[in-house]
């Protein structure tokens, strides 16, 4: 069984490292000017692709996530309308 009669004492092993400044963070840098796109399509924009894609899997999988895409958009189109029937349906 261990003695912690002597637990105020740190060894050094176990200290805490020291607190000195070494780097920048992210808080002390200029702040960016707002007219600057930091978010959203500017950021995210890559330049289509004009080659084809070649046939076999990856020419189905883009296939497929396509009609993905068009029925996940008519079903927010739908649950938008549903959303708006309800709101005018819980006025009257």
């Amino acid at each position: 069984m261990r003695n912690f009669s002597h637990s105020s004492r740190v060894d050094s092993v176990n200290a805490a490292p020291s607190r000195r400044r070494s780097l920048p963070t992210r808080h002390d840098s200029p702040v960016a000017d707002p007219s600057e796109h930091i978010y959203g399509p500017p950021r995210y924009y890559f330049k289509p692709h004009d080659g084809v894609l070649p046939l076999g899997a990856l020419c189905d999988a883009h296939d497929h996530i396509s009609r993905l895409q068009r029925w996940n958009k008519a079903q927010d189109r739908t649950i938008e309308k549903l959303k708006d029937k309800c709101k005018a349906l819980s006025k009257k």
